[in-house]
């Protein structure tokens, strides 16, 4: 194995090689140490790894993104893809969809990065490998590099190298920007669908109560109607109930106005006309009564007058002799108005209008005089 031709992986952009520092891959100036020798073992279908001539370690990639570490480690195999540069290739992990070996910015200082890149036909000076036989460095070691850096070309190549590194810093921060850019708009989108499903959900949910609640109204509209039509006939059960009774006292009253005889009807009035009659004597007996008071109060008043003194006038301003005059007078007043039209009406005309009174189509009225008031009768 020790006779296997060993190789420099050397980048397009800087001529320089690469070696394993840190854990990780970076450019160096060649000086044929073992870091620095990739042995190439082949594999199916054109597939080769890179061992390293150091620890017998092979190069890997850890990652297929934009950025993603190489290192050493168990074997990985990698293909050759040509170019339109002669000589260089685009050296490709098999691993990985769009994974490439890539110069960080093309820079051709030493310690410069390598990583792993996406196929872009701009970045293409960063992205192209020499891989150079070990024993031809050696015969050419100390030989004159086939370009100045002093001469003014090189200086506008550095100068170019350095326009399209800043440009490829400005990209990528715009990608970064992009990418947190559509980060949001996911995030956006999540919480779109989120609201839209829970929105959906209670659009669910409330047509499920709507149809609950016209199910249960429903079913209670019916429970109703049913409640309704059993009343109904309750109803009409107790008015055809009240009918037949109404009408069988119909039938009673009528049996019993037949089996009413003559006697007794007769009967009926005779009582009526007897309580008529004592009615008419218990007037009668007022009457006589009333009269027999008047005539007290006759005989008393011609008492008076003949115990007082005769005319008008009061001599010896005797006051208490004339308002006992004046107070015999107005009673006798009273008494002749409460008597008035008593003494000469028939009995059946006083008693026509003692109940004209009491029914109120006649009530009493009043005429002013000097002590009394003399009550007369009037339509009502």
């Amino acid at each position: 194995m020790s006779n296997d031709p060993a190789y420099f992986l050397v980048p397009a952009s800087s001529g320089l090689c690469i070696q394993l520092k840190n854990g990780t891959i970076y450019t160096a100036e060649p000086n044929g140490s073992a870091e620095q020798k990739w042995f190439i073992e082949k594999g199916n279908e054109g597939q080769i790894a890179f061992r390293n001539g150091r620890d017998g370690q092979y190069l890997r990639g850890v990652g297929g993104g934009k950025g993603a570490r190489i290192v050493t480690g168990q074997k990985q195999f990698w293909s050759l893809e040509s170019s339109n540069t002669p000589n260089a290739f685009w050296i490709k992990c098999v691993d990985f969809p769009n994974a490439y070996l890539c110069n960080s910015y093309g820079k051709w200082s030493i310690n410069n990065l390598i990583y792993m890149w996406a196929h872009e036909l701009r970045w293409t000076q960063t992205m192209l490998w020499y891989v150079s036989d070990f024993g031809t460095w050696e015969e050419h070691k100390n030989s004159k590099p086939g370009f100045d850096p002093s001469k003014p070309g090189f200086s506008e190549l550095a100068a170019k190298e350095k326009s399209v590194e800043d440009k490829q810093k400005k990209l990528e921060a715009l990608e970064r920007e992009l990418t947190e850019k559509q980060k949001q708009q996911e995030a956006k989108e999540h919480e779109l669908e989120a609201k839209t499903e829970k929105q959906e959900a209670e659009a669910k949910e409330l047509q499920k109560r709507q149809k609950a609640a016209e199910s249960a109204s429903s079913s209670k509209a019916d429970e109703r109607e049913k409640e309704l039509a059993e009343k109904l006939k309750e109803v009409d059960a107790k008015a055809k109930e009240l009918a037949e009774k109404e009408e069988q006292l119909s039938q009673q009253s009528k049996s019993a106005g037949k089996q009413i005889s003559p006697d007794v009807a007769n009967r009926e009035a005779d009582e009526k006309r007897k309580k008529l009659e004592d009615g008419e004597k218990r007037v009668a007996e007022k009457e006589f009564e009333l009269q027999e008071r008047e005539t007290r109060l006759k005989d008393k008043e011609e008492s008076l007058r003949s115990q007082g003194a005769p005319g008008p006038s009061v001599p010896n301003g005797d006051l208490g002799r004339a308002i006992g005059a004046n107070r015999v007078q107005s009673t006798r007043k009273e008494l002749e108005a409460a008597t008035v039209g008593r003494r000469s009406a028939p009995l059946k005309l006083r008693t026509r209008q003692r109940k004209a009174i009491e029914k109120g189509e006649l009530r009493p009225i009043t005429m002013p005089s000097n002590f009394v008031h003399l009550p007369r009768l009037r339509a009502g």
